[in-house]
This record gives structure tokens, sequence and C-alpha cells, in this order.
């Protein structure tokens, strides 16, 4: 990628190609609580279209400076919205099947509230005090 020019310097996590053979460049990062500076990583790639789990206010603002979409996999529709974006890119894909999207709504629902913010404050509490004992 990198010898095609498709890339500069940096690994991206994925390339796209539109009809008329275009790259889409997408990153994929799920950030969690501690790690916000991987978000930074990713909107120096300055790739087209940013996936994470969740992001700043500050971090989309810096994105829509850089013209990179981003897309939070906790927002309401976030399929469609990937899918839409890729459309509105030219490049050859379906939508989200409607029976699809409500099942994945649902197994999503039921993953973020097993693994929800609280639970993962209570976990690195427990890790620190365990840390400092």
């Amino acid at each position: 990628m990198k010898r095609k020019g498709l890339i500069a310097n940096r690994e991206i996590d994925a390339i796209v190609f539109s009809r008329d053979g275009k790259s889409i460049t997408i990153e994929l990062k799920l950030l969690g609580i501690g790690n916000p500076e991987i978000g930074d990583e990713a909107l120096a790639r300055r790739v087209d279209l940013f996936l994470t789990d969740r992001l700043t206010d500050m971090m989309i603002e810096e994105a829509n400076k850089l013209n990179i979409k981003t897309i939070e996999f906790r927002q309401n529709n976030a399929l469609m919205e990937i899918y839409n974006f890729l459309s509105s890119k030219n490049v050859d894909c379906s939508p989200p099947d409607e029976i699809i999207l409500i099942d994945l709504e649902g197994r999503i629902n039921e993953i973020i509230k097993d693994w929800n913010d609280e639970m993962e404050d209570l976990s690195i509490l427990r890790k620190l005090r365990n840390w400092t004992k």
C-alpha cells in the first residue's frame, strides 16, 4: 500500500475503494476509559473515516477541523451512518438489513449494559485499590 501511494508512512486499519478507484482510509479504535491518547494517534493519521466506541467532544471537534468523519458505535444508527458515509464516497455497498439492525441493536445494548462506564470505573478502582495495598 505504501509503494502504491495509498498511505504515507503510518499503518492504518483499512482502505476501501470507491467505484471510481479513489481510496477511503478507515481507522478503528476502541478507546475505553483510560486510553484517550489513542484517539490522538488515529487523528494524526488523517484518515477519511474514524470509527470508535466513543470520543470526547474535543476530539470530535478536532476531527471535524481535519475533515475526518467520526462515527461512534454507541450513537443511534451507527451502521446506517457508516453506510451513508461510504455511499457518499461512491463505494459499492448495500444498506444494512432492517432485521439485522434490530437484532444487532439489541445485542449491542446487552453488551453495553454488561460493560458500561460504571462497571469500567469500578474495575479501575479495584485495580488501584489492589496496587496501593
